[in-house]
């Protein structure tokens, strides 16, 4: 279900979709002062900040649970390789076995090239 919000400011009006009761962010970038910069919000603490479905990861604060691909973050920190969690956030599994060579050589190189722009 879509519906539409109107925003004005400086004189301008905008039309902004919400979607299953949210407003994307990329929308919100659409709105631009009289020089051409985009309007920027403020959420102190995170507390307008909405909550998303993830397949990649789930968090839980008040139970001080994180997840990634249904693996605890403890356990990844303390028993997994970071390849192996470099393969878990890209494939969805820990065992890369089912990978060819060369696709894990890939994978190597683009961490390393990722490490190296830091």
């Amino acid at each position: 279900v879509s519906t539409q919000s109107t925003w004005g400011y400086q004189g301008k009006k905008y039309e902004v979709p919400i979607k299953r009761n949210y407003i994307e962010s990329s929308e919100l970038e659409k709105i631009k002062d009289n020089s051409g910069k985009v309007l920027r919000y403020y959420d102190p603490g995170y507390l307008n900040t909405i909550s998303a479905t993830s397949k990649v990861c789930f968090i839980d604060g008040d139970k001080g649970i994180l997840e990634y691909r249904g693996y605890p973050i403890e356990e990844l920190a303390e028993k997994s390789s970071f390849l192996e969690v470099a393969f878990l956030l890209i494939y969805g599994a820990v065992s890369y076995t089912h990978l060819t060579l060369p696709t894990i050589y890939s994978v190597q190189i683009s961490v390393v090239a990722v490490s190296l722009k830091k």
